[in-house]
């Protein structure tokens, strides 16, 4: 079962595996890959991105059963 959630940063529908990586780089756990991207669409800064992710229902990503 495939589980997604809606992103307010990227205001769609995203699945379970994306929101984990937007959640590991912006707690420093990986490195930034997806939010190089997000960065680039966007033209924003970590530190936005971060400011949108901290107010998501889904942040920081609990472990999925």
């Amino acid at each position: 079962m495939i589980k997604e959630y809606y992103c307010p940063l990227l205001k769609k529908t995203i699945s379970y595996g994306r929101c984990v990586d937007i959640n590991y780089e912006l707690e420093k756990i990986i490195k930034e890959n997806e939010l190089k991207f997000i960065r680039r669409i966007l033209v924003t800064n970590n530190k936005e991105i971060q400011n949108i992710c901290i107010k998501c229902l889904n942040y920081p990503l609990e472990q999925m059963d």
